[in-house]
């Protein structure tokens, strides 16, 4: 019997500390289900994940850890740890988003758990209601549904399991007693510990910056001071944070491009902004609704009194906790604080590129939210009556769940971001903009220029707003307009060579080469790397016939496969049939659908009487491109030349099936027809050809059969536009 009781005991205990868990991670799973299942990659998750390189390359591990910023090989921001959990999930899964998903869920779900044995470890009362509301907030469905938001997560992780740690090391778990007092070898153990897990939240994410002061703030409220013994012992923390924000800091105001009149304030407009932060997260995780990517970007204006209600009610509450601590505890003061100091890197006194956008956006109050949490989930759970409070949390968290299932929805796309935060916030520029950008990849570019029009209203001085609106006039021709707007990019910023490339291929597409060419040597100037525009300023100098200089521009970029069909085709229409035919080869091997490289490598063949292997290029071509009048002519020409005149025939009549007034091809069929006999057939082809062409030369019919007037030397250049 008592065997049986001991063994109920147990189970008992195992129960009430693995159910918990497992219900917090299930409410997890529920609230983000439809991220997990439909959930894709949105707007920087295509630098972060999808595009980046580093992800592909076995070396780019190493590259991850060692290199600072793009211009150096590496990632956007420095947080080493959260692209590495993206370098084995590519090797894992590839870029199949669900994987990418559940992991942030997953580790969303650790962290509530984490939350939970915190507060148990603290005491604090209402601890699951607190990991419960921390699961299923949903201003955390930014954190959690955003792949490139694994940071927060995975961060956050190691945040909670070094606090977990210092809390073990200092005995903050045990009412007042001293961490000398127990096993001292246990106590190092936890303390270092405590350190690893620190720099793996600062290697993951670097607003894991605040745990010093936030531990600070917990011995204070246990133990209602701080000693000279904690102080030393926590330095180590403090330096450690002090050297990943001053790398983090220059990343986002350099590379990162943090920088400008959009971040220039005063010392007194950052205090009115910091307060209005404050209290902009505090009414959203009270009432979260509407939720929007983007939020309006206010007008901070120290001359508008009402302002400084911001930071004066932030002060004041904080004083009324401090002078009310003797009656109520020091708790809700210090979960004040812990909110307060989670937001610090996010007040405004930092420069943070995405505050170009706006000055709040919801994964930006991921850990700060906890103080709130258990400020609330403590108060209720010290009500008398015990039964109001689980009746309010019985319809909180399913309203909670509810709403964070229907946020976490939007993540299924960028352009169903962009249309909800359209449909919240209609004048969130940079939604209209990158709304407009998937519009142009849908081919629907005359629905996307109201976007980019509404985007330059709201903000004039947006140049990637005009270089968009200018490919997209440029793609229906209005090249004139495109090209207004292309300066205007270039006057905003002198420095912005994609808008200066773009420039230059208007330019070449209204026959100013010279022009054009120098448009690209600017845009090779600012970016070196720029494939597109070296390959480009190759063609411009052709068409001026510097072919040499051409050439050059070609060979510095080796592996782009226009550069080396265009390096191709200025050695052809110098008669070095052999070396261009290696070049149209390399093209090939760098991109083998490439059909315009397999035309022009027929061309070639044709010129070194090799029409069979010419051929199966132009086959090759067709396969790929089955629209390629071009191609099809020369496949029958090589027919033609192999004695296979009826199929040749055959591919010129199909080339004028779709078009009639493709003067190569009506000649060449009519050339086909005499050799076949078929001299009636012949006359009325030519008849058409003249009707189209009054100034074609006459061909007497009893010549006999006559070589098609085919142009080797040349073939098809490519521009990238």
């Amino acid at each position: 019997m008592q065997y049986t009781t001991r063994v109920m005991q147990s189970l008992t205990d195992t129960a009430r500390r693995i159910l918990p868990a497992a219900l917090l991670m299930l409410a997890a799973l529920i609230s983000y289900m439809p991220a997990i299942r439909h959930g894709g990659f949105v707007w920087d998750d295509e630098d972060n994940v999808t595009d980046n390189a580093l992800l592909r390359s076995p070396s780019g591990l190493r590259d991850i850890w060692t290199k600072f910023g793009p211009d150096e090989g590496g990632t956007w921001q420095y947080y080493p740890l959260t692209y590495t959990s993206f370098w084995l999930e590519y090797r894992s899964w590839g870029l199949s988003p669900t994987g990418y998903h559940l992991d942030n869920v997953l580790l969303h779900g650790l962290n509530a758990v984490l939350v939970w044995i915190i507060l148990l470890r603290l005491r604090v009362p209402g601890a699951f209601l607190a990991a419960a509301v921390f699961a299923v907030h949903p201003t955390h469905a930014e954190s959690v549904a955003w792949v490139t938001e694994r940071k927060n997560v995975l961060s956050a992780l190691f945040y909670f399991l070094s606090l977990l740690s210092f809390i073990g090391f200092f005995g903050l778990s045990r009412a007042q007693e001293k961490a000398s007092s127990s096993r001292p070898a246990e106590n190092r153990l936890h303390y270092y510990a405590g350190l690893a897990f620190f720099l793996c939240a600062l290697a993951s994410k670097t607003t894991a910056v605040t745990l010093p002061p936030a531990l600070l703030l917990l011995l204070w409220w246990k133990n209602g001071h701080i000693s000279r013994r904690e102080l030393l012992l926590t330095a180590p923390l403090f330096l450690l944070a002090a050297g990943a924000g001053l790398v983090t800091v220059y990343i986002e105001k350099y590379p990162g491009g943090a920088s400008g009149d959009e971040w220039t304030m005063t010392a007194v407009e950052h205090v009115l902004l910091a307060g209005r932060i404050l209290w902009f997260y505090a009414g959203k995780f009270i009432w979260p609704d509407p939720l929007t990517f983007i939020y309006p970007r206010w007008e901070i204006n120290q001359a508008d009194w009402t302002q400084y209600l911001f930071p004066l009610g932030a002060i004041a509450a904080a004083a009324a906790l401090l002078g009310l601590r003797k009656r109520i505890g020091r708790g809700p003061l210090a979960a004040l604080l812990f909110y307060a100091v989670n937001l610090a890197p996010v007040l405004g006194f930092l420069d943070v590129y995405f505050m170009r956008f706006s000055y709040v956006a919801d994964h930006f109050q991921y850990l700060a939210a906890l103080g709130p949490a258990v400020l609330l989930s403590a108060s209720a759970a010290s009500v008398k009556r015990r039964a109001l409070p689980a009746a309010a949390a019985a319809v909180l968290i399913p309203a909670m769940m509810l709403l964070t299932y229907r946020q976490s929805a939007i993540y299924e796309s960028s352009d169903r971001v962009w249309l909800d935060t359209l449909s919240k916030n209609p004048y969130a520029w940079l939604a209209h903009n990158n709304h407009g950008v998937h519009l142009v990849g849908r081919s629907l570019v005359e629905r996307a220029i109201p976007h980019y029009r509404m985007a330059l209203r709201i903000k004039p001085d947006y140049p990637e707003g005009h270089n968009n609106l200018g490919s997209a006039l440029a793609s229906l021709g209005k090249r004139t307009e495109a090209m207004e707007q292309y300066r205007e990019a270039i006057r905003l910023r002198p420095g912005y060579s994609e808008a200066r490339y773009n420039y230059g291929v208007s330019l070449a597409a209204v026959g100013r080469p010279e022009e054009a060419a120098a448009q690209y040597r600017e845009a090779l100037r600012i970016d070196p790397d720029h494939l597109s525009a070296r390959n480009n300023l190759g063609l411009a100098l052709a068409s001026l016939g510097r072919t040499r200089e051409a050439i050059d521009q070609y060979r510095q970029a080796p592996f782009s496969p226009e550069s080396r069909n265009n390096w191709g085709v200025a050695l052809a229409s110098q008669g070095r049939y052999e070396e261009a035919a290696a070049h149209y080869r390399e093209a090939i091997r760098l991109n083998p659908g490439y059909s315009e490289a397999h035309n022009n490598l027929g061309l070639v063949l044709s010129a070194l009487g090799k029409n069979a292997e010419a051929a199966s290029e132009y086959m090759e071509a067709l396969r790929i491109k089955p629209a390629y009048p071009e191609a099809r002519n020369h496949l029958g020409v090589a027919l033609s030349m192999l004695g296979r005149h009826q199929e040749a025939a055959s591919q010129f009549r199909e080339v004028l099936r779709s078009e009639p007034g493709h003067i190569e091809a009506r000649n060449n069929l009519c050339l086909a027809l005499l050799t076949l006999g078929r001299p009636a057939e012949a006359a009325a082809e030519y008849r058409e050809l003249l009707r189209i062409k009054p100034d074609f030369p006459r061909i007497y019919y009893d010549l006999g059969p006559l070589i098609s007037p085919q142009r080797i030397p040349g073939g098809e250049a490519s521009g990238i536009q």
